[in-house]
This record gives structure tokens, C-alpha cells and sequence, in this order.
């Protein structure tokens, strides 16, 4: 089990400087550490951040979250495991540069887009994001066995996690 937490503000009501944003993520994040006591990762710009607490089960060392792409935009962060990962890479030939089953829901999305979830065998809870944090795909396992809460905060903004206690007060 791993944790999840998302950011978005695309309104850019928050003033803070993105090392603040960060700060300030982390620490939220921090409030569910025993989802994953294995590591934790954080990407983020100006008005976004995704934070994940990792319990590395699969690929130790090339599974570590959020995965991002330098060739790409996006960056993936989740929660679960997806059963038919290894058929789909190679149903759909993706090249994945790991052994891990959340690369490729971000392999998935670059080519298909949200209908990847009609193939999608598992449990799990996920959010894919742009560079720019305007682009926004979450989604969890389709009988919602793995957590993924939303919020939406006093001034627009987005979240998501998977306990609730990072986003609630």
C-alpha cells in the first residue's frame, strides 16, 4: 500500500513560492507514512505538487514515485497494483523503462488517454498531471477497493489523497 497526494490550483490563487508549496505538501504527505514507510518523492511547479509514500513491492529501485519522463510531460503517482500491466506493454507496445506496474498507467495514458481504464485489471488509485499541473487524469480501481479521496479547497483548488487526514484538518 503507498500514498497519494495532489495539488492543483489552476485558478493560481496560491501565493506562496513553489519551495512552500513543496514544504508544505511534504509535510501533509508526511500524515500517512505508514501507507509506505519505503521512501517518499514529490514533483510540483508553481501552483501543483504530487506527493507519494512508497511500500515498494515491485521494482525497488525503478518503481520509485512520482515517475516522471524528461521526453515527456507527465508524471504519474500511485496507490495498488494493476494484474495485466506486463500484457498490456506489450498489447499496446509501450517501452517501459521499468519493472513497475504505475509506469505503465503513465504509458497507457501518453497513448491512450482515459479509455486505457477500460483494460486497467487491479486495485488501485492513481493521478497522472502535466508539467504545467493543467492537465489532470485520477482515477481509482473500478469496485474502489484502493482509497482516493478529492477535495476541493475555499478557493478552487483540487485535491486528492489517499487518506484523509492529509487533506482534512
Amino acid at each position: 500500500m503507498c500514498g497519494i497526494l495532489a495539488f492543483f490550483d489552476r485558478e493560481g490563487h496560491y501565493k506562496g513560492t513553489p519551495e512552500e508549496l513543496k514544504k508544505l505538501l511534504v509535510e501533509l504527505s508526511f500524515r500517512q507514512t505508514t501507507r509506505g514507510p519505503d521512501g517518499s518523492g514529490h514533483v510540483g511547479g508553481a501552483h501543483w505538487g504530487i506527493c507519494h509514500e512508497r511500500l515498494a513491492i515491485m521494482d525497488p529501485e525503478g518503481g520509485k514515485q512520482p515517475i516522471s519522463y524528461q521526453d515527456s510531460d507527465s508524471h504519474v503517482c500511485a496507490n495498488g497494483e494493476i494484474y495485466n500491466f506486463r500484457e498490456l506493454l506489450k498489447k499496446h507496445d509501450l517501452p517501459a523503462k521499468t519493472g513497475s506496474d504505475s509506469e505503465s498507467l503513465l504509458l497507457l495514458h501518453q497513448k491512450l488517454g482515459p479509455s486505457m481504464m477500460n483494460e486497467l485489471n487491479g486495485i488501485f488509485g492513481f493521478v497522472i498531471t502535466s508539467n504545467d499541473g493543467k492537465n489532470i487524469f485520477a482515477a481509482r480501481d473500478h469496485c474502489g477497493i484502493k482509497p482516493l479521496y478529492t477535495g476541493k479547497g475555499k478557493n478552487g483548488e483540487i485535491w486528492f489523497a489517499s487518506e484523509l487526514k492529509c487533506i482534512v484538518d
